[in-house]
């Protein structure tokens, strides 16, 4: 199952980008809203992907975000979800994972990073049962494994990815 979802995210099949929407919520409101916006998204048509980031720790040497985060990408199928974790490869020094934060990511049913295919944790669902788990998942990941409390702030973005064969 796993290489058919990830063979469906080609992302050269991308043509462009919508806007990033963007906004900052507390834990308290991702744990509470989370599952019924993955359901949301997998229902829209199209490809979409979804970022929760936990963190502002822009990297020393480049400036991107090296801070933790999860993510998903919604493929055109309707059915299929990739859920990401950020891998301690991409994160700041003093926000890496133990090796007891990455025995918890295991526990949780995060997937190692996988050569060739994801340098992130990650969990593919195709089911509505596994849409509701992922949901689970990324709650208890945010609260138990990142050690968040509910008052904390994550920044929430979205963005539509169009693809050349709906360009066309």
């Amino acid at each position: 199952m796993s290489d058919t979802i990830y063979t469906l995210l080609d992302i050269s099949d991308e043509h462009s980008s919508g806007p990033i929407h963007e906004r900052v919520a507390t834990i308290f409101e991702v744990v509470r809203g989370h599952t019924s916006v993955l359901v949301e998204f997998r229902r829209r048509p199209g490809r979409w992907l979804l970022w929760i980031d936990v963190d502002d720790a822009p990297c020393p040497d480049c400036g991107e975000n090296a801070g933790r985060y999860v993510q998903f990408a919604f493929l055109e199928d309707g059915r299929s979800v990739i859920g990401e974790c950020s891998a301690s490869h991409f994160l700041c020094e003093h926000l890496k994972f133990t090796p007891d934060q990455e025995d918890a990511l295991r526990a949780l049913g995060w997937k190692d990073p996988v050569e060739g295919r994801t340098p992130n944790h990650h969990v593919e669902v195709t089911s509505d049962q596994g849409v509701l788990e992922l949901g689970q998942i990324t709650e208890r990941t945010l609260l138990e494994v990142f050690g968040l409390g509910l008052r904390d702030r994550a920044v929430i973005k979205f963005q539509e990815r169009i693809l050349h064969r709906q360009a066309s």
